[in-house]
C-alpha cells in the first residue's frame, strides 16, 4: 500500500499510535524519510538491500534528541523531530531550556487525520518532561496548512521579521 494512495474518507476514523523511534523500528523510520526524500518508495530490490543505521540509531541516544512517530497499520506514516536547547548560564532560565522542533511531516495521503497534532502533543509533553519553558519552530511563510496546525495546538506568532538563515557544510 502506497503513502501516497491511502486515503481515508473525511467520515472514516484512522487508526494510529505515536511512538518513539528507537533500534527496534528504526527500519520503519527510514522508509519514512526515504518517502520524504525521494517523493516514492523504495522498489523491493531497494528494500531487500541491507541497511546499516549505526550513526543514526548512536543519535537517537541522545537525551536531547526526540524522535516520535505515527504508526498506522505496519508502516510510519508521520514523524515529528525536537531537540532541547538548554540555555546555559542564563539567570532567567535556571538551566532550563527550549524545546525546537526541528521538523514535523506526515505523508499526504494521511493527511487531515490528527496525526501531525498527536505528534505535536507528544512533542510538548516530551518538552514538559525535560524541564522546557516552552517549544520553539519555525513555520514557513507560505505553508499555510502548517501555521493553521500550530494555531490550533496553541502556538503564538512572535512575527518581528525573523529570518530563517543556514549556513550547510556539506
Amino acid at each position: 500500500m502506497s503513502l501516497f494512495r491511502k486515503k481515508q474518507s473525511d467520515a472514516e476514523r484512522l487508526d494510529f499510535s505515536i511512538v518513539r523511534v528507537n533500534e527496534e523500528n528504526y527500519a520503519l523510520y527510514d522508509d519514512t524519510v526515504f518517502f520524504r526524500v525521494h517523493n516514492r518508495e523504495r522498489t523491493p530490490d531497494e528494500r531487500a538491500q541491507p541497511r546499516d543505521f549505526g550513526a543514526n540509531l548512536a543519535m537517537l541516544g541522545d537525551k536531547n534528541l526526540r524522535v516520535y512517530a505515527a504508526k498506522a497499520g505496519d508502516r510510519f506514516v508521520g514523524n515529528v523531530a525536537a531537540v532541547f536547547i538548554p540555555k546555559v548560564g542564563h539567570p532567567f532560565y535556571g538551566g532550563r531550556g527550549y524545546l525546537d522542533i526541528d521538523e514535523l511531516w506526515t505523508a499526504p495521503a494521511y493527511r487531515r487525520h490528527g496525526i501531525a497534532y498527536a505528534l505535536m502533543n507528544e512533542a510538548e509533553h516530551a518538552a514538559k518532561e525535560m524541564g522546557a519553558v516552552a517549544v520553539r519552530l519555525y513555520v514557513g511563510g507560505t505553508n499555510r496548512g502548517a501555521y493553521k496546525l500550530y494555531k490550533k495546538c496553541g502556538y503564538q506568532d512572535r512575527g518581528g521579521g525573523a529570518h530563517w538563515m543556514v549556513k550547510e557544510f556539506m
